[in-house]
């Protein structure tokens, strides 16, 4: 089951990294809950053309050095987003 969300996950970036038609904004971060199997659930809004989105991912626990992140999403349905924590 793990496996098949990976390939999932890396089918989906492999997707948008190939339409190239992403945008980036900053996220804000205002919620983190440790999950009980060494997963982190972080919370974040962002603004798009003055409209507030806010959506959520899970991740594994890591140390996040700051509370905002780059959002990556499609602008023709700015409520489909990718998560870079890179930055």
């Amino acid at each position: 089951m793990r496996s098949r969300m990976y390939v999932v996950i890396l089918m989906g970036t492999m997707f948008l990294v190939s339409c190239k038609r992403d945008q980036a904004t900053k996220g804000i971060i205002f919620e983190r809950k440790h999950l009980g199997n060494n997963k982190l659930q972080i919370k974040y809004r962002y603004t798009i053309d003055y409209a507030r989105y806010t959506d959520s991912v899970t991740i594994d626990n890591q140390v996040l050095k700051n509370d905002s992140l780059t959002v990556r999403f499609d602008p023709e349905n700015p409520t489909k987003t990718f998560v870079d924590l890179k930055k």
